[in-house]
């Protein structure tokens, strides 16, 4: 499990964690919030990262990508 905030999400069912500025990202939002499937976690704050799960939710974060991606998979996501 990984805080983002107050909540806590299973590491485990994180399929991607994307940057906001993509313009993919900006289409998955789209569909995702008109099918209900969006979490809101950045509590007023500029979203930075879009993260997706494998149960097709799409969740919305404050924090940077790479440090989402620190906290998923404990590394920083250069190859």
């Amino acid at each position: 499990m990984i805080s983002l905030g107050k909540f806590y999400i299973p590491a485990e069912r994180v399929i991607a964690v994307l940057p906001v500025e993509i313009a993919l990202v900006r289409r998955i939002r789209e569909a995702a919030s008109l099918e209900g499937k969006i979490l809101d976690l950045t509590y007023g704050k500029k979203t930075r990262s879009v993260l997706l799960m494998d149960s097709g939710h799409v969740i919305l974060s404050s924090m940077s990508p790479k440090s989402v991606v620190m906290r998923v998979w404990g590394r920083d996501g250069s190859t």
